[in-house]
């Protein structure tokens, strides 16, 4: 049987919270979870497992990636307001799910 494949993609704008150091460390122990962390802060890499991806990104590129994806207007003004989205992630970054499912249902 084919083993699922899974992708968290996970902007986040600002500075890292104090136990991030342990989120990355309980990601280690995933390594058939892809995690995809899209900032504008950055991860020393002697502490970045190999199944975490650091994308450089800003709220501004979010704001025209999700703008342009949705169909809509969309001003996020804090980093804090990007969990409103998570639903529509799929469809705000293509790239980072293209190949991981033939059943992804778009809504139009």
């Amino acid at each position: 049987m084919k083993k699922s494949k899974i992708i968290f993609i996970i902007p986040y704008i600002g500075t890292y919270p104090w136990y991030f150091p342990y989120f990355l460390k309980t990601a280690s122990y995933n390594p058939s979870i892809d995690f995809k962390i899209l900032s504008d802060a950055t991860i020393p890499s002697h502490v970045k497992p190999d199944n975490v991806e650091l994308i450089p990104y800003s709220l501004e590129q979010f704001n025209q990636d999700a703008t342009k994806a949705l169909g809509f207007n969309v001003n996020v003004e804090k980093g804090y307001k990007l969990c409103d989205f998570k639903p529509a992630y799929g469809y705000i970054f293509p790239e980072l799910v293209k190949g991981i499912s033939k059943n992804v249902y778009r809504i139009r």
